[in-house]
């Protein structure tokens, strides 16, 4: 009877939670508290190709510390999943100041990664990277 209790609420929980098309990491996860659902709403619209749920997925300002960081992995990954053309309509709708903002997130993103992967995703995607403001040489 214990062990039925303790996955009804592991159910209860994590029914509560929406899944993402694109993995969002615990520390991520946790640091979203009430705006998780949203934030994975606004993921999984945008990879369905809704450029108005990217474009306020690419205005999210909310995320500090440490888990900016992996935010602006998420920020990439969606870059890659949608491409550079949705993602282009969406930033051209942005103001200089959010994208600022989300220069700041995918410039974060670099802090954390060793392996260079986000420099090989700058040419690959180096128009996007330009209209964001990002060059070769901040990275």
């Amino acid at each position: 009877m214990k062990k039925l209790l303790i996955l009804f609420f592991i159910f209860l929980f994590s029914s509560c939670m929406e899944s993402s098309v694109i993995p969002v990491s615990e520390t991520l996860a946790l640091a979203l508290d009430n705006n998780y659902n949203d934030y994975v709403r606004l993921i999984n619209a945008s990879c369905k190709g809704d450029t108005n749920a990217l474009e306020q997925f690419l205005k999210i300002d909310y995320i500090s510390d440490a888990p900016s960081y992996e935010h602006g992995d998420m920020i990439l990954d969606l870059l890659e999943y949608v491409g550079d053309s949705n993602f282009i309509l969406a930033v051209d709708k942005l103001s200089d100041q959010e994208k600022m903002i989300l220069s700041d997130y995918i410039y974060g993103a670099e802090m954390g990664d060793i392996t260079g992967i986000l420099k090989k995703k700058y040419f690959k995607h180096k128009v996007v990277f330009d209209l964001i403001g990002i060059s070769e040489e901040m990275l």
